[in-house]
């Protein structure tokens, strides 16, 4: 690929990224809309013609490293495996 072809696809993916950007952010207030709704109607489910709407708590489990660290040392370095992955960033 050529310099000028490469600031080419820079230029362009900055580009889309701050479309992106604007979409996620337009997306996110719509959601705060459509939450604030449910919230005031104290519902968390919403149908209408062509969408089903749901918004409902979910338990969920994670494992909390510190405290086990705490109560057992070593023993998360020792179950602890690398997982080397890349990362791609464009600033």
């Amino acid at each position: 690929m050529s310099p000028e072809a490469l600031q080419n696809a820079v230029n362009e993916y900055r580009h889309y990224s701050r479309i992106a950007e604007e979409a996620a952010a337009i997306l996110d207030s719509l959601k705060d809309t459509i939450k604030a709704h449910m919230e005031a109607t104290e519902a968390d489910t919403v149908s209408g013609p062509d969408y089903k709407i749901t918004w409902k708590p979910v338990n969920g489990t994670k494992l909390d490293r510190a405290g086990i660290d705490a109560a057992f040392p070593g023993l998360l370095d020792r179950y602890t495996i690398p997982n080397p992955t890349r990362r791609f960033t464009l600033k």
